[in-house]
Formats: structure tokens, sequence, C-alpha cells
């Protein structure tokens, strides 16, 4: 039987292929199947043999490059079935680009400007829909950050528990799970610069100054001014830039 996906191409995955990284083209050839709708989640994809003799490779070629995508969270084998598109995200889809991400050149700058982009986008959205329930939500997340900060004897690990669950709150506001899965993504990246900068926070006592910075977030999502974000995100990042850059 002729996948659904050949019948309405006519000619895409399993069109012929040049010598240039056999493996690595198929890796795309799948993927750009994928994001183009011409394979779905669940769909089945044609056997080793077949993409095989379409495409004009040989059989070990297609088969790394599906060990790559099952590798990669996008494609699942089942015994006695054959290979399939994913039909719900897997966390290891991410790997890939966390890795990429770390191994650039600059990647610490990068990394800092991703995530001012990032959640300065996500503050415009959560003051556009917040309700009174989860500004509530937000002020105990808030107020269990200041609680640590405050003790006598301040452990940073918990310190930097309580900080990403409270930007978690801010991710869960905006109901948006393309949001939530890159903001998981930007947290593995930056956990150990993060936790850097608290322990330098807290062992030269600016953790009171922290706390403001939190305020201040909290301040402009219960007013929903959106002309307060960029100035907002500007002061809530510079212990965590600095420490990055290294001045």
């Amino acid at each position: 039987m002729v996948p659904t996906f050949q019948k309405e191409t006519g000619n895409s995955i399993l069109r012929p292929m040049s010598n240039r990284s056999v493996v690595d083209q198929i890796v795309e050839r799948v993927t750009d199947a994928i994001i183009s709708g011409e394979l779905k989640a669940g769909d089945k994809i044609p056997t080793e043999l077949e993409l095989s003799d379409s495409i004009g490779v040989g059989r070990n070629s297609v088969r790394e490059a599906i060990k790559i995508l099952v590798s990669q969270g996008v494609l699942q084998i089942r015994r006695a079935e054959g290979t399939f598109v994913c039909d719900s995200f897997n966390d290891h889809m991410l790997d890939p680009l966390i890795y990429g991400l770390i191994l650039e050149k600059d990647a610490s700058k990068h990394i800092v400007e991703l995530r001012r982009v990032f959640e300065t986008g996500i503050l415009d959205t959560v003051i556009r829909r917040v309700t009174p329930a989860q500004i509530r939500q937000l002020e105990q997340a808030f107020r269990n950050l200041e609680q640590l900060v405050s003790k006598s004897e301040v452990d940073a690990d918990r310190v930097l528990d309580a900080d990403i669950a409270f930007h978690r709150v801010l991710v869960q506001i905006t109901d948006n799970y393309l949001i939530d899965k890159v903001s998981n993504m930007i947290e593995r990246l930056t956990v150990p610069s993060r936790r850097r900068t608290i322990e330098q926070i807290l062992a030269t006592d600016n953790g009171r100054r922290m706390i403001e910075l939190h305020a201040e977030l909290v301040d402009v999502v219960k007013s929903r001014d959106a002309n307060r974000i960029s100035d907002a995100m500007e002061h809530h990042f510079s212990f965590w830039i600095h420490e990055v850059s290294g001045s």
C-alpha cells in the first residue's frame, strides 16, 4: 500500500537523493515531511526497504537516520508493526538543540539574549490574560522566594528552586504549551549560571535587591503596564548578565 503522504505529494521523502551527507539528508527529509504536514502524528513511515529503494540509498543509511530520529523523539519503533511518527511531545526532541546552543561560539551571550527576549514576550502575554486568581498564585510564589532569601541561613539551591518556581508561574499563566516546552529548554540551559548568580548575590548581601527585582515583576503584572516590561526585564537580569559575561 502506498503511504498517504506519498499519494498527496507524489515526490516527497521518497524522491531520489543526491550523494551529499546521505544520513543527514534522510533525517532532514523526514523532519521536513512532518513540518509540512505530509507526515502527521501517528503516521507509519515506509519500511527501510521502501525508503532505500525509492530514495536510492543503502539500507544502512536509512537505518542510521531512523536511529537518529528515534533518539530525538521524532519517531518510535513498534515491534511487529513498524516505525511511526511520535504522537506526543518528547523532551528528547529538545536535546540536540540544547547541545547545539551550548557548543555555539559566544553561546553564553546568545543564551542571555534568548532568555531576555523570551521572558519579555512571556511577560507581555501574561499582562494581557492574567486573572486575579493567577495574580494571587504569583504573589504566593514571590512570598515563598522572599521567605527563603530572608532566612538567617540561606540555602542557594532552595532559593534557585523558588526562583524557578516563580518564573514557571509566569509561564503557566500564558496557557501556551509551546511556550512551556521552550521555557523548559531555556531553563536547562541557564540553571548552572543562575545558581552561580544566586550564590554570588547571597555572598555579597544583595538578597534584598534580588527580592526587589522580583517584586517589580509582580507589580508590572498587577498593573498590566506594558510600558514597564522592558525596564523591568533589564533590571531583573542585571545580576545574571554580570555573572554570565564575567565582567
